[in-house]
């Protein structure tokens, strides 16, 4: 058997124990998808069954909020929903398993790429990760950063436009998906000054890529120009939240320097959101340092974009990021194999908990 197949077969066997473990947590006669579905959940199934016009009843904002959510991780589960029949929460869970399942095989196969070995082990922390909750509920996490790590992945295989179209994905999946196009625009104007030829042919094969790689942001401005008259309305109504627009590092240093840690399990607890957000840059600083530049820009701007509008969240942002789960999954390379084994049982364990909290209502740890 192939390395390929094997690591296949670990992330089948993977997925299908995350989908275990959410019957196993979720209380005896209590609907297992209904149990899930808080938050964000309700926002993308009114989306998907309904459309960005429907009535939110928000403080009589009307359809407004609807367009703070991306629109293809909705569209994908309305096109489920009309192939199955099955009910737009259950789709979306089924979305968010399989796109987890195929990030943890993204992922592992550019560790064993990289190291010549461990894609098992980086695939079964990917999907073990106690962040990596999010990938078993109705959220967009799983597809954009499946989205993601085939971008880049793309990009290191020396195939721009695959990298350009998974770009233009991620950006219809959460807005952070536009920091791709950056990265791409870079690498392609490298490769046509490497080449030292200015032919038709040549600049072609660069600018195509930079034109592709942000079209699902640029059109959903478009959609939502056309229906409101506000292009950039998913940022607008981010009001409804409390988030505004401040120096994301001011941010983060208030946060570090609130000491509120203490608070963590009675509210939401700014140092705990600060916390996550120092350790992305830190771990993107380390990337750009050892040279991956592509994944450290990312991780960076993953980290920075949002927190510019508000600390709360980030520990999702960060946790989910593919760039972050592959860069720890990597060192497992280096551990003897019964500490990567401790360590792998600790993160289902945590990522158990998690999904309890969850269920129970709790946001403060997310």
């Amino acid at each position: 058997m192939s390395r390929n197949a094997r690591l296949l077969l670990v992330v089948l066997g993977g997925v299908l124990l995350r989908a275990m473990l959410i019957v196993l947590v979720v209380p005896h006669r209590v609907d297992v998808v209904d149990a899930l579905c808080h938050y964000d959940c309700g926002w993308y199934e009114r989306i998907a069954l309904s459309g960005y016009l429907a009535d939110a009843d928000w403080d009589n904002l009307g359809s407004a909020p609807h367009w703070a959510f991306f629109p293809l991780y909705p569209m994908c589960m309305r096109a489920l929903v009309w192939l199955s029949g099955m009910g737009a929460q259950k789709a979306g869970l089924v979305i968010s398993l399989a796109a987890a399942g195929a990030m943890a095989l993204l992922i592992g196969r550019a560790v064993a790429r990289r190291h010549g070995r461990g894609g098992a082990r980086a695939a079964l922390f990917v999907l073990a990760f106690p962040m990596g909750v999010f990938f078993s509920l109705v959220y967009a996490e799983a597809l954009y950063g499946a989205l993601s790590a085939a971008s880049l992945g793309a990009l290191r295989a020396r195939r721009p436009m695959r990298a350009a179209l998974c770009a233009a994905a991620a950006g219809a999946t959460r807005p952070a998906g536009i920091l791709l196009a950056p990265i791409i625009a870079t690498d392609r104007l490298r490769a046509l000054w490497r080449l030292k030829t200015w032919s038709a042919r040549a600049i072609g094969d660069a600018l195509l890529p930079i034109a592709v790689a942000p079209l699902g942001l640029s059109a959903y401005v478009l959609a939502q120009y056309l229906a409101t008259g506000d292009g950039f309305a998913f940022a607008h109504v981010q009001v409804l939240w409390q988030r505004s627009w401040a120096n994301p590092l001011a941010r983060i240093w208030n946060g570090l320097a609130s000491l509120d840690l203490f608070a963590l399990f009675g509210g939401p607890s700014l140092m705990w959101h600060a916390l996550w957000a120092a350790g992305g840059i830190g771990l993107g600083l380390a990337l750009l340092y050892r040279r991956r530049v592509a994944d450290g820009v990312f991780l960076v701007g993953s980290v920075l974009l949002p927190a510019a509008t508000g600390l709360d969240a980030i520990p999702r942002f960060v946790g989910t990021n593919p760039v972050f789960l592959q860069a720890l999954g990597g060192w497992l390379v280096w551990l003897p194999g019964w500490l990567t084994a401790l360590i792998l049982v600790t993160c289902t364990a945590a990522q158990a908990w998690l999904l309890h909290v969850w269920i129970g209502g709790g946001g403060g740890l997310f």
